[in-house]
């Protein structure tokens, strides 16, 4: 893994941009984000052999809670279609193409319900202990050290 977690504007105070890349064998994952950025990044790059995914916007079910929307609402956690992905491939003639892609709605409240399942009926977790315990690591030595830098993970 390689860390750059920094605060630009205030060197005392909190993080405010980081760039992490996670290596999975070939496959590769880089987490950035900064406040002092006139334009936003996308949430999503997804880049591949014979294609890319590309998706602007944060989830919509926070804006949806903050604005007083509930979420029996059926239009509750909906994208605004300006968000949406686009998707790039190139078909079996060699030709690119690209499609807007709906964003699925995400349910943030059966996470708590498997919470509220796990503790009263027993039910199995969703997100297990060593998913959890693994996050807090990467998190954890991502912190720790200096960046930018290379911290080796395994």
């Amino acid at each position: 893994m390689a860390y750059d977690i920094k605060s630009v504007t205030n060197p005392e105070g909190v993080d405010d941009n980081f760039d992490v890349t996670l290596h999975y064998g070939k496959l590769r994952a880089k987490i950035k984000t900064s406040f002092l950025v006139a334009d936003q990044y996308p949430k999503y790059i997804l880049h591949g052999t014979n294609g890319s995914f590309v998706k602007y916007g944060m989830d919509a079910q926070e804006n949806d809670i903050l604005a007083g929307i509930s979420p029996s609402e059926p239009n509750f956690g909906a994208d605004n279609p300006d968000n949406y992905g686009k998707l790039t491939y190139i078909n079996a003639y060699g030709d690119p193409v690209e499609h807007k892609m709906e964003t699925p709605r995400g349910n943030y409240g059966l996470m708590y319900q498997n919470c509220v399942d796990v503790i009263l009926h027993g039910a199995e977790k969703e997100v297990t202990d060593d998913q959890i315990l693994t996050q807090l690591e990467i998190l954890d030595a991502g912190f720790k050290a200096e960046g930018p830098h290379m911290q080796y993970f395994n």
